[in-house]
C-alpha cells in the first residue's frame, strides 16, 4: 500500500485540535466571556477550523489577508 493513511497521525491531529480548542475557550473566561459566551465562540472556532472559509476561491488574493 502506498502512502496509507497512519492511524496515529490523525490521533495525533485530533489531541493537537483538542487543546487548542481548551485554550481558546479558557482565554474567553479569562477575557469576561460568560460561559455561553464562551461556548459559542469556541464552537465558531472549531467550525472555522475544520470548514475554513467557504467563499475563499483558490487563487483569490483579496481574501488571503
Amino acid at each position: 500500500m502506498a502512502d496509507s493513511p497512519n492511524p496515529k497521525d490523525l490521533i495525533n491531529g485530533l489531541g493537537a485540535i483538542a487543546e487548542m480548542t481548551l485554550v481558546f475557550y479558557r482565554a474567553c473566561l479569562g477575557a469576561k466571556a460568560t460561559e455561553q459566551e464562551a461556548l459559542k465562540l469556541t464552537q465558531a472556532y472549531i467550525a472555522a477550523l475544520t470548514y475554513g472559509n467557504p467563499n475563499r476561491k483558490k487563487g483569490d488574493k483579496d481574501n488571503e489577508k
